[in-house]
């Protein structure tokens, strides 16, 4: 019997709100081994009271993770049940779920093999504590960056939702304080990038996310777009059988094609442009038109809009009648091309330099595995 989609997004849900939880827990014992490895630093301590503080946190945690280790190993062994019984995610999702989840149930299991599980002696073997506690936040910082990073696009439709449609949400400034490090919101965004058909809204490269909406089909917005261009033919027929203008109602048909030719061939011109100066730019509207589209309806029909005033001044003055004319004045109204094509050199693109976003090219995994690895190095881990 196949899977309904109903049951496949219930299934998806379930298995995503399971990482939630485990990414939770994971950062309550980041934490407390960020707090641990302080106490164990910190040399302005007395012995007596550093001993005594670190064995209160110990109790209190041994005793969380206790409790807690069982829920965990449940909610990994529920998720590997429901990727069995639905592959379709994996397939749907187009991501490998299977292997980020196995990576993170390794590590959190690495992560309780390192934790003293008993009370360590007085004196303290300070050496051997740090090795220990270090290699427990290099588990659990991989394991709390695999599962932000799949969670991540939750988390931005969550805040798209409060947007209207069309409107930008600068991704890079948004959710600077939602990471743990820096050099991860360049992961974040890039495993965006990757799965973006989990996000309800078009991706720039430059950090720009515009808001679309998850319910209406995307290619509607071209087919108003339409309309209102086939609007501007029926309203000249009315005006032309009313009588509100003495011109032919060809010289008339013939000026408005012309008005919105010159804006159209002004906006293909300007998409060549930034082809050759940035393509992977002019390729991304390109590629994925009808969201484009759709995110920008507003601004576009604006544009157009724009081309009946032109349109209506050529006639006022009595210049419609020339093609060239009209066709010139149509290439020339510069607010339809700003609008349709946006050129993404606003702030984002400053925020895209200061967070490294030009050593992209690397895989989502791969960058995971650099950052743990520069984190480890450092001895900064969060």
């Amino acid at each position: 019997m196949d899977n309904t989609p109903i049951d496949l997004a219930h299934s998806r849900a379930f298995l995503f709100d399971h990482i939630r939880r485990i990414l939770a827990e994971s950062r309550n014992l980041l934490e407390t081994s960020d707090e641990l490895i302080t106490l164990l630093r910190d040399t302005s301590l007395a012995e007596n009271d550093a001993y005594m503080q670190i064995q209160h946190i110990f109790t209190v945690n041994n005793k969380i993770i206790a409790e807690r280790k069982p829920e965990v190993r449940n909610y990994f062994d529920q998720m590997n049940t429901l990727l069995e019984q639905y592959p379709e995610i994996n397939v749907r999702s187009g991501e490998d779920l299977s292997s980020d989840i196995t990576l993170m149930r390794d590590a959190w299991e690495k992560a309780l093999l390192n934790w003293p599980d008993t009370i360590p002696e007085h004196p303290l073997d300070k050496p051997k504590l740090l090795f220990l506690l270090n290699e427990v936040e290099e588990s659990l910082y991989t394991l709390s960056v695999k599962a932000q990073t799949l969670t991540f696009p939750d988390v931005v439709n969550q805040r798209l939702l409060n947007m209207r449609t069309g409107e930008k949400l600068d991704f890079y400034l948004e959710f600077a304080d939602e990471v743990y490090k820096p050099e991860f919101l360049p992961i974040a965004w890039q495993y965006l990038r990757e799965h973006s058909h989990r996000i309800n809204g078009f991706m720039t490269d430059n950090g720009i996310i515009y808001r679309a909406s998850p319910f209406a089909p995307h290619w509607l917005s071209l087919v108003l777009v339409d309309g209102v261009v086939a609007l501007g033919f029926v309203l000249i027929w009315l005006a032309s059988t009313l009588q509100f203008s003495q011109l032919p109602i060809e010289t008339l048909f013939r000026g408005y094609v012309a008005v919105m030719a010159g804006g159209l061939v002004h906006t293909f011109v300007d998409v060549w442009k930034q082809y050759r100066a940035e393509p992977d730019h002019a390729t991304g509207i390109l590629g994925d038109l009808f969201l484009w589209v759709h995110v920008k309806q507003v601004s576009i029909i604006s544009g157009i809009l724009t081309l009946w005033v032109g349109f209506i001044i050529l006639v006022v003055i009595g210049q419609i009648n020339s093609v060239e004319v009209a066709f010139l004045a149509g290439y020339s109204i510069d607010s339809f091309i700003d609008v349709f094509l946006a050129r993404f050199t606003d702030i984002a693109s400053q925020k895209v330099a200061k967070w490294g976003f030009q050593n992209l090219p690397k895989s989502t995994r791969q960058r995971v595995a650099d950052a743990v690895a520069l984190s480890a190095k450092s001895g900064a881990l969060p």
